[in-house]
């Protein structure tokens, strides 16, 4: 009898005690909204392979533009200007925090990056920038900063900067903003290119 009472105690489950959460998948993810459709600049982008972005809007260069302005790919790149913040109701933003989202978190590794005068030409106007880069750990909410100079160069096309991101600091993000802090001419009056946006997605479920 001791012993079938003792079998019995031990199938009793163990109340109080926590289970572990599940650890968030890691996935590694090129963004270059090549597969979106061809816009004119005035088409919003809202969510993208696991991450919410607000202040950017797809615009597809023509084929005038890569004489004076080359893109890491083609056709689409972002554009992130006046018009892309009226429209999505905010500035340069990527989170993991839209409505629900299932990325928990994400590390920033790399993307390609340019500034150009806006103008109603479909010759782009490129224009030397600096940009600051601010993510917050999804964590801790410690914001961890990176400026970035764009320089044209002396020579024709420009191209788009590469832009590396220690993992130190730029892991477990919950968003990333972008911001134009000087420019040729005034911030304002100056588009941020967007493009091949490179990071590890992790999902919580």
């Amino acid at each position: 009898m001791r012993v079938v009472l003792l079998a019995a105690a031990l199938a009793l489950p163990v109340l109080g005690v926590p289970t572990s959460p599940k650890k968030p998948t890691p996935s590694n993810v090129v963004a270059n909204y090549d597969d979106l459709p061809q816009s004119l600049g005035l088409e919003p982008i809202s969510v993208y392979k696991g991450l919410g972005y607000t202040g950017f809007n797809v615009i597809t260069p023509g084929p005038q533009s890569q004489p004076v302005l080359v893109t890491p790919s083609v056709p689409n790149v972002l554009a992130a200007d006046l018009t892309a913040q009226l429209t999505t109701g905010g500035g340069a933003r990527i989170s993991a925090t839209y409505n629900n989202s299932d990325t928990y978190s994400f590390d920033l590794k790399s993307f390609f990056i340019s500034c150009v005068i806006q103008t109603n030409s479909p010759v782009p106007a490129p224009s030397a920038c600096r940009i600051q880069v601010s993510g917050v750990n999804a964590k801790t909410g410690v914001t961890s900063v990176q400026e970035i100079d764009y320089n044209l160069g002396t020579t024709l096309p420009a191209r788009y900067l590469p832009v590396s991101f220690p993992v130190e600091t730029f892991s477990g993000l919950s968003d990333i903003t972008l911001t134009i802090l000087e420019a040729t001419t005034l911030p304002a009056t100056t588009a941020l290119g967007f493009d091949n946006f490179v990071f590890t997605a992790y999902k919580s479920s």
